[in-house]
């Protein structure tokens, strides 16, 4: 019986452990083809959303918002597939604090 413990790793994380699919995505989302089709596939989903939209029912308008947000994320999940995240600096600590009362 091993003792490796049960891990469950992220799709991105499965992505990102060949150095083949890190430099081949990298090189597919840098060309211009790539971002050309991008952004006409997001305006000619965007088109679609608004021809079908019943702009008389409330609860369309917020599922076709919520459908176009997806579809951003979704993009950005894309194109950000083969990068790490870069970590957040802290901000300086202060040791200088006065305790006394005033």
């Amino acid at each position: 019986m091993t003792t490796q413990p049960l891990s469950n790793p992220t799709p991105k994380s499965r992505f990102m452990q060949s150095q083949d699919n890190i430099t081949k995505h990298r090189a597919m989302v840098d060309t211009r083809e790539f971002e050309r089709a991008a952004d006409f596939a997001l305006m000619q989903y965007q088109a679609r959303l608004a021809i079908t939209l019943d702009e008389n029912n409330p609860q369309a308008v917020n599922a076709s918002a919520l459908k176009m947000k997806g579809a951003i994320e979704f993009l950005s999940e894309l194109r950000m597939l083969g990068e790490t995240p870069k970590p957040v600096p802290m901000p300086a600590r202060a040791d200088n604090l006065i305790h006394t009362l005033s």
